[in-house]
Protein backbone atom coordinates (compact mmCIF):
# COMPACT_ATOMS: atom_id res chain seq x y z
CA UNK A 1 0.00 0.00 0.00
CA UNK A 2 1.19 3.42 -1.10
CA UNK A 3 1.70 5.74 1.19
CA UNK A 4 2.36 9.96 1.47
CA UNK A 5 3.28 12.78 3.71
CA UNK A 6 0.00 15.00 5.09
CA UNK A 7 1.34 19.01 4.94
CA UNK A 8 0.13 21.20 7.49
CA UNK A 9 -2.66 23.46 7.67
CA UNK A 10 -2.80 26.99 7.12
CA UNK A 11 -2.66 29.01 10.37
CA UNK A 12 -6.82 29.75 9.88
CA UNK A 13 -7.99 26.42 9.11
CA UNK A 14 -7.35 23.14 10.89
CA UNK A 15 -8.19 20.22 8.51
CA UNK A 16 -5.85 17.33 7.63
CA UNK A 17 -2.87 17.30 9.73
CA UNK A 18 0.45 15.63 9.69
CA UNK A 19 1.33 13.54 12.58
CA UNK A 20 5.41 14.16 11.00
CA UNK A 21 4.60 10.31 9.62
CA UNK A 22 3.57 8.77 7.23
CA UNK A 23 0.29 7.09 7.32
CA UNK A 24 -1.91 5.37 4.26
CA UNK A 25 -4.75 7.48 2.93
CA UNK A 26 -7.75 5.49 4.80
CA UNK A 27 -5.75 5.95 8.25
CA UNK A 28 -5.27 10.08 7.91
CA UNK A 29 -5.92 11.53 10.87
CA UNK A 30 -8.85 14.09 10.96
CA UNK A 31 -9.80 17.06 13.34
CA UNK A 32 -12.55 18.88 14.16
CA UNK A 33 -12.50 23.09 14.41
CA UNK A 34 -11.04 24.51 17.53
CA UNK A 35 -14.44 25.10 18.93
CA UNK A 36 -14.97 21.34 19.34
CA UNK A 37 -12.38 20.85 22.20
CA UNK A 38 -13.69 20.38 25.59
CA UNK A 39 -15.17 23.36 27.36
CA UNK A 40 -13.82 22.35 30.66
CA UNK A 41 -10.02 22.54 29.61
CA UNK A 42 -8.16 24.03 31.90
CA UNK A 43 -4.16 24.75 33.01
CA UNK A 44 -5.26 23.35 36.23
CA UNK A 45 -3.28 20.07 36.90
CA UNK A 46 -6.49 18.70 37.19
CA UNK A 47 -7.01 18.24 33.36
CA UNK A 48 -3.79 16.52 32.38
CA UNK A 49 -5.59 14.41 30.29
CA UNK A 50 -8.31 15.55 27.22
CA UNK A 51 -9.97 13.41 24.79
CA UNK A 52 -9.44 15.00 21.41
CA UNK A 53 -12.43 15.24 20.00
CA UNK A 54 -13.63 13.17 16.71
CA UNK A 55 -10.90 10.94 16.05
CA UNK A 56 -11.27 8.55 12.86
CA UNK A 57 -10.42 6.16 12.34
CA UNK A 58 -9.20 4.71 15.14
CA UNK A 59 -9.98 1.62 18.21
CA UNK A 60 -9.16 3.61 21.06
CA UNK A 61 -9.82 7.44 21.84
CA UNK A 62 -6.65 9.86 21.21
CA UNK A 63 -5.70 11.83 23.87
CA UNK A 64 -3.53 14.78 24.57
CA UNK A 65 -1.04 14.97 27.25
CA UNK A 66 1.29 18.07 28.87
CA UNK A 67 4.95 17.95 29.67
CA UNK A 68 6.73 19.56 31.98
CA UNK A 69 7.31 22.73 29.77
CA UNK A 70 3.69 23.35 29.03
CA UNK A 71 3.40 21.74 25.63
CA UNK A 72 0.74 19.75 24.45
CA UNK A 73 1.40 16.21 22.93
CA UNK A 74 -0.18 13.27 21.66
CA UNK A 75 -0.66 10.14 22.99
CA UNK A 76 2.09 9.03 21.14
CA UNK A 77 4.23 11.51 22.48
CA UNK A 78 4.87 13.47 19.63
CA UNK A 79 4.03 17.33 19.99
CA UNK A 80 1.15 18.72 18.27
CA UNK A 81 1.60 20.83 15.21
CA UNK A 82 2.12 24.65 15.70
CA UNK A 83 -1.36 25.93 14.96
CA UNK A 84 -3.29 23.50 17.41
CA UNK A 85 -0.99 23.89 20.17
CA UNK A 86 -1.99 27.72 20.17
CA UNK A 87 -5.84 26.66 19.95
CA UNK A 88 -5.10 24.81 23.09
CA UNK A 89 -3.43 26.99 24.74
CA UNK A 90 -5.82 30.25 23.95
CA UNK A 91 -8.76 27.74 25.26
CA UNK A 92 -6.99 27.07 28.28
CA UNK A 93 -6.74 30.84 29.03
CA UNK A 94 -10.02 31.92 28.29
CA UNK A 95 -11.68 28.73 30.73
CA UNK A 96 -9.12 29.65 33.29
CA UNK A 97 -10.13 33.14 33.19
CA UNK A 98 -13.67 32.19 33.53
CA UNK A 99 -12.79 30.42 36.38
CA UNK A 100 -11.02 33.36 37.98
CA UNK A 101 -14.46 35.36 37.45
CA UNK A 102 -16.46 32.46 39.10
CA UNK A 103 -13.80 32.75 42.25
CA UNK A 104 -14.84 36.28 42.95
CA UNK A 105 -18.22 35.87 42.76
CA UNK A 106 -19.72 36.42 46.55
CA UNK A 107 -19.92 33.00 47.80
CA UNK A 108 -23.49 34.14 50.51
CA UNK A 109 -25.88 37.10 49.64
CA UNK A 110 -27.41 38.66 52.28
CA UNK A 111 -31.37 38.47 51.93
CA UNK A 112 -31.96 40.16 54.73
CA UNK A 113 -30.39 43.69 53.55
CA UNK A 114 -32.45 46.56 53.20
CA UNK A 115 -33.73 46.91 49.28
CA UNK A 116 -32.70 50.81 48.32
CA UNK A 117 -36.10 52.23 47.29
CA UNK A 118 -36.39 54.05 44.13
CA UNK A 119 -38.86 56.74 42.55
CA UNK A 120 -40.04 56.41 38.77
CA UNK A 121 -39.11 60.01 37.33
CA UNK A 122 -42.16 61.82 35.39
CA UNK A 123 -39.62 63.14 33.00
CA UNK A 124 -37.34 60.64 31.74
CA UNK A 125 -39.66 57.44 32.86
CA UNK A 126 -36.61 56.15 34.98
CA UNK A 127 -36.25 54.95 38.33
CA UNK A 128 -33.88 56.63 40.44
CA UNK A 129 -32.78 56.11 43.94
CA UNK A 130 -34.45 58.67 46.05
CA UNK A 131 -31.22 60.78 46.70
CA UNK A 132 -31.32 61.95 43.65
CA UNK A 133 -35.19 62.82 43.89
CA UNK A 134 -35.55 67.05 43.78
CA UNK A 135 -39.08 68.58 45.11
CA UNK A 136 -39.25 71.90 44.66
CA UNK A 137 -40.53 73.61 48.00
CA UNK A 138 -43.03 75.87 47.17
CA UNK A 139 -44.40 72.52 45.51
CA UNK A 140 -44.05 69.71 48.55
CA UNK A 141 -45.22 66.87 46.38
CA UNK A 142 -43.97 63.76 45.67
CA UNK A 143 -45.27 63.11 42.63
CA UNK A 144 -43.81 65.75 41.27
CA UNK A 145 -40.17 64.80 42.04
CA UNK A 146 -38.13 64.45 39.21
CA UNK A 147 -34.38 63.18 38.76
CA UNK A 148 -31.54 65.61 39.27
CA UNK A 149 -30.76 64.48 35.63
CA UNK A 150 -33.65 66.07 34.42
CA UNK A 151 -34.07 68.95 36.80
CA UNK A 152 -30.04 70.38 35.85
CA UNK A 153 -31.20 69.74 31.66
CA UNK A 154 -34.40 71.66 32.21
CA UNK A 155 -32.52 74.69 34.15
CA UNK A 156 -29.72 74.63 31.52
CA UNK A 157 -32.02 74.81 28.69
CA UNK A 158 -34.08 77.62 30.22
CA UNK A 159 -30.46 79.81 31.43
CA UNK A 160 -29.32 79.41 27.55
CA UNK A 161 -32.16 80.93 26.53
CA UNK A 162 -32.19 83.93 29.03
CA UNK A 163 -35.33 83.32 30.87
CA UNK A 164 -33.84 83.12 34.35
CA UNK A 165 -36.82 85.44 35.49
CA UNK A 166 -38.69 82.24 36.54
CA UNK A 167 -38.42 78.47 36.78
CA UNK A 168 -41.68 76.69 37.48
CA UNK A 169 -42.17 72.93 38.31
CA UNK A 170 -41.97 70.69 35.73
CA UNK A 171 -44.68 68.61 36.31
CA UNK A 172 -47.03 71.16 37.31
CA UNK A 173 -46.03 72.82 33.70
CA UNK A 174 -47.65 69.44 32.23
CA UNK A 175 -50.35 68.85 34.95
CA UNK A 176 -51.56 72.55 34.96
CA UNK A 177 -51.10 73.60 38.40
CA UNK A 178 -49.31 72.15 41.72
CA UNK A 179 -52.04 70.48 44.02
CA UNK A 180 -55.22 73.50 44.35
CA UNK A 181 -53.27 75.90 42.55
CA UNK A 182 -53.83 76.11 38.87
CA UNK A 183 -50.20 77.73 38.40
CA UNK A 184 -47.09 75.72 38.44
CA UNK A 185 -44.84 76.63 41.73
CA UNK A 186 -41.52 78.49 40.86
CA UNK A 187 -38.58 76.92 41.86
CA UNK A 188 -36.50 79.68 44.43
CA UNK A 189 -33.12 81.65 43.57
CA UNK A 190 -31.33 79.28 46.22
CA UNK A 191 -32.86 76.10 44.87
CA UNK A 192 -31.73 77.14 41.05
CA UNK A 193 -28.08 77.76 42.40
CA UNK A 194 -27.67 74.66 44.50
CA UNK A 195 -28.48 72.46 41.66
CA UNK A 196 -26.40 75.13 39.62
CA UNK A 197 -23.44 73.88 41.36
CA UNK A 198 -22.42 71.04 39.49
CA UNK A 199 -22.22 73.51 36.59
CA UNK A 200 -20.39 76.59 37.32
CA UNK A 201 -20.22 77.77 34.01
CA UNK A 202 -24.03 77.46 33.76
CA UNK A 203 -24.22 79.46 37.53
CA UNK A 204 -22.09 81.95 36.16
CA UNK A 205 -24.37 82.74 32.99
CA UNK A 206 -27.53 82.92 35.47
CA UNK A 207 -26.23 85.21 37.46
CA UNK A 208 -25.11 87.47 34.87
CA UNK A 209 -28.51 87.12 33.08
CA UNK A 210 -29.96 87.35 36.41
CA UNK A 211 -28.53 90.94 36.98
CA UNK A 212 -29.31 92.11 33.34
CA UNK A 213 -32.54 91.61 33.95
CA UNK A 214 -32.55 93.53 37.25
CA UNK A 215 -30.86 96.17 35.43
CA UNK A 216 -31.17 97.05 32.63
CA UNK A 217 -28.50 99.26 31.78
CA UNK A 218 -25.84 97.08 32.85
CA UNK A 219 -23.80 96.01 29.49
CA UNK A 220 -21.14 93.15 29.04
CA UNK A 221 -17.84 94.45 28.17
CA UNK A 222 -16.56 92.73 25.06
CA UNK A 223 -13.50 91.64 26.16
CA UNK A 224 -13.50 90.60 29.63
CA UNK A 225 -17.28 89.95 30.09
CA UNK A 226 -17.73 91.93 32.86
CA UNK A 227 -20.91 93.67 33.67
CA UNK A 228 -20.41 96.94 33.37
CA UNK A 229 -22.65 100.81 34.13
CA UNK A 230 -22.78 103.49 31.99
CA UNK A 231 -22.40 106.72 32.99
CA UNK A 232 -24.40 109.93 32.79
CA UNK A 233 -24.00 113.29 31.98
CA UNK A 234 -24.85 116.22 34.59
CA UNK A 235 -28.66 116.50 33.02
CA UNK A 236 -29.39 112.90 33.47
CA UNK A 237 -28.60 111.69 30.14
CA UNK A 238 -26.56 108.19 29.38
CA UNK A 239 -23.07 108.91 27.40
CA UNK A 240 -22.48 105.55 25.15
CA UNK A 241 -19.06 105.44 25.40
CA UNK A 242 -18.40 103.43 28.30
CA UNK A 243 -14.83 102.13 29.51
CA UNK A 244 -14.83 98.59 31.67
CA UNK A 245 -14.05 98.75 35.09
CA UNK A 246 -11.84 95.33 35.30
CA UNK A 247 -9.65 95.69 31.95
CA UNK A 248 -10.30 99.69 30.80
CA UNK A 249 -11.96 98.27 27.36
CA UNK A 250 -13.59 101.07 25.68
CA UNK A 251 -17.14 100.34 23.74
CA UNK A 252 -20.16 101.59 22.85
CA UNK A 253 -23.52 101.47 25.22
CA UNK A 254 -25.58 100.67 22.41
CA UNK A 255 -23.37 98.95 19.98
CA UNK A 256 -20.47 96.91 21.85
CA UNK A 257 -17.47 96.69 19.39
CA UNK A 258 -20.55 96.71 16.54
CA UNK A 259 -18.67 99.94 14.85
CA UNK A 260 -15.11 100.40 15.43
CA UNK A 261 -14.97 101.17 11.55
CA UNK A 262 -17.13 103.91 11.90
CA UNK A 263 -16.52 106.69 13.90
CA UNK A 264 -20.47 107.19 15.30
CA UNK A 265 -23.46 105.49 16.19
CA UNK A 266 -25.47 107.11 13.54
CA UNK A 267 -22.90 105.92 10.51
CA UNK A 268 -23.10 102.52 11.86
CA UNK A 269 -26.74 102.63 12.27
CA UNK A 270 -26.73 104.24 8.73
CA UNK A 271 -24.67 100.92 7.69
CA UNK A 272 -26.80 98.55 9.27
CA UNK A 273 -30.12 100.12 7.33
CA UNK A 274 -28.73 99.36 4.32
CA UNK A 275 -28.12 95.88 5.34
CA UNK A 276 -31.30 95.49 6.87
CA UNK A 277 -33.24 96.91 3.31
CA UNK A 278 -30.58 94.25 1.38
CA UNK A 279 -31.71 91.24 3.44
CA UNK A 280 -35.40 92.17 3.49
CA UNK A 281 -35.87 92.00 -0.32
CA UNK A 282 -33.29 89.24 -0.75
CA UNK A 283 -34.96 86.98 2.10
CA UNK A 284 -38.32 88.58 2.31
CA UNK A 285 -37.93 90.15 5.77
CA UNK A 286 -40.01 92.00 8.22
CA UNK A 287 -39.02 94.04 10.57
CA UNK A 288 -40.76 93.83 14.28
CA UNK A 289 -43.49 97.16 14.44
CA UNK A 290 -42.28 96.80 18.09
CA UNK A 291 -38.73 97.13 18.47
CA UNK A 292 -38.02 96.91 14.68
CA UNK A 293 -36.33 94.08 15.17
CA UNK A 294 -35.60 92.28 11.62
CA UNK A 295 -37.88 88.93 11.14
CA UNK A 296 -37.94 85.87 8.21
CA UNK A 297 -40.98 84.05 8.45
CA UNK A 298 -40.08 80.29 7.43
CA UNK A 299 -43.71 78.55 7.53
CA UNK A 300 -46.58 78.20 10.56
CA UNK A 301 -49.23 80.98 10.73
CA UNK A 302 -49.46 84.70 10.33
CA UNK A 303 -49.57 85.43 13.91
CA UNK A 304 -45.61 86.83 14.84
CA UNK A 305 -44.58 87.25 17.94
CA UNK A 306 -41.24 88.95 18.48
CA UNK A 307 -38.54 87.09 20.16
CA UNK A 308 -36.50 90.39 21.78
CA UNK A 309 -39.53 92.03 22.97
CA UNK A 310 -42.27 89.88 22.64
CA UNK A 311 -44.81 92.05 20.66
CA UNK A 312 -48.01 89.96 19.32
CA UNK A 313 -48.14 90.96 14.94
CA UNK A 314 -49.38 90.59 12.12
CA UNK A 315 -47.46 89.04 9.22
CA UNK A 316 -49.87 90.70 6.86
CA UNK A 317 -50.55 93.99 7.80
CA UNK A 318 -47.94 94.62 9.79
CA UNK A 319 -49.69 96.13 12.72
CA UNK A 320 -49.43 94.93 16.54
CA UNK A 321 -52.17 92.80 17.87
CA UNK A 322 -53.14 94.46 20.80
CA UNK A 323 -54.38 92.88 23.76
CA UNK A 324 -53.38 89.70 22.68
CA UNK A 325 -57.01 89.75 20.67
CA UNK A 326 -55.05 87.26 18.15
CA UNK A 327 -58.71 85.22 17.41
CA UNK A 328 -60.72 88.60 16.32
CA UNK A 329 -57.68 90.38 14.80
CA UNK A 330 -57.83 87.35 11.93
CA UNK A 331 -61.70 86.75 12.53
CA UNK A 332 -63.66 87.04 9.18
CA UNK A 333 -66.11 89.32 11.08
CA UNK A 334 -63.75 91.75 11.71
CA UNK A 335 -64.51 94.67 8.88
CA UNK A 336 -61.19 96.70 9.68
CA UNK A 337 -58.75 93.93 9.15
CA UNK A 338 -59.49 91.54 6.45
CA UNK A 339 -56.34 89.36 7.68
CA UNK A 340 -56.04 85.52 7.53
CA UNK A 341 -54.52 83.39 9.99
CA UNK A 342 -53.62 81.03 7.83
CA UNK A 343 -52.04 81.34 4.23
CA UNK A 344 -50.02 80.04 1.89
CA UNK A 345 -46.41 81.96 1.37
CA UNK A 346 -46.98 85.01 -1.24
CA UNK A 347 -51.06 83.16 -1.52
CA UNK A 348 -53.04 85.73 1.04
CA UNK A 349 -55.07 88.07 -0.73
Amino acid sequence: MSSRVVPFCEPDVIGKVSWEKQLPPSQIVHLERANSLPASFSSGSSYDEIPLPSVRPSSAPAVLKKDGAHNVNSSSGKPLPPVLQRVVSDVSAGVASALERLVSVPKEIDIDAPVARTFLCPVCYENHPMSAQIILKACGQDAHGVCSGCMLSYLRNRVEDGRVAEFPCLAGLANGGCGDDKQPSLASEGEVEAILQVRPDILEKYERFKAQKADATLRECPKCHSLCSPTHESDGSLIAEMCCYSCGAEFCYYHSWGHKEESTCAAYEARLAREAEANASTFGMKNCPGCKFQTEKNGGCNHMTCQKCSCDWCWICGDIIENGEVGWHYDLANPTSGCLQFSPMGGHP
